[in-house]
């Protein structure tokens, strides 16, 4: 993106902070080398909501990923996104459990959800505004395909009607795309990928 002046902007997803969540804010803008020092301090302290706040600047940046930074921008995304999918299985769960209350509960579960998808919104629009782009290795294209098909997947258990069949399709198409793009890896490569399961038998005739 350019400014009136024709100077490159940022993407706009990297004027954002994590999920809008209002602890994921960390004050420090930094060089690279610096957010990736915060990032690992970060993981010590087990705060994943910095975690991946700092590895998303480092994405924002320009430079391809070592293995080792995207692995842990892919634990910081997963672990902050498993707490709110946990979090909602306990919410809807309950609100199976107690009808009298299921609008009270049910606008709780609105609002993980929403948080859900705040955050699969924005590791997918990483995805494909930087790290599917400077990936220069098929291990890596094959490694973040997969990661966005993950948070399609994420987004397709809560959602509803034609979002669910959106996101659903979205994330079969990634993982398709990641198995294509799996075959030219040795056999050995962790990043082969197993073939998708077959489609389930039609159910029996009636009568």
């Amino acid at each position: 993106l350019k400014s009136a002046s024709g100077k490159q902007q940022p993407h706009v997803l990297c004027r954002h902070s994590l999920g809008s969540h209002p602890s994921a804010s960390p004050a420090m803008s930094g060089t690279r080398e610096e957010n990736l020092f915060m990032a690992r301090l970060a993981e010590q302290a087990e705060r994943f909501e910095d975690v991946a706040q700092y590895m998303k600047r480092v994405a924002c940046m320009g430079s391809e990923l070592s293995i080792d930074e995207r692995n842990l921008l892919s634990v910081a995304y997963k672990q902050v996104v498993a707490a709110r999918r946990i979090a909602r299985r306990a919410i809807a769960m309950t609100e199976q459990e107690m009808p009298e209350s299921a609008h009270a509960i049910s606008q709780y579960r609105g609002k993980v959800e929403a948080e859900i998808d705040a955050l699969c919104d924005e590791i997918i629009g990483l995805l494909d505004s930087h790290l599917i782009g400077q990936a220069s290795t098929d291990d890596n294209k094959v490694f973040y395909m997969k990661m966005k098909g993950d948070y399609y997947r994420y987004r397709a258990e809560f959602k509803r009607d034609v979002a669910q069949a959106e996101s659903a399709s979205q994330a079969n198409r990634a993982y398709r795309a990641a198995l294509e793009q799996a075959q030219v890896l040795p056999p050995a490569n962790s990043g082969r990928l197993p073939p998708p399961p077959p489609p389930a038998p039609p159910p029996p005739p009636e009568g």
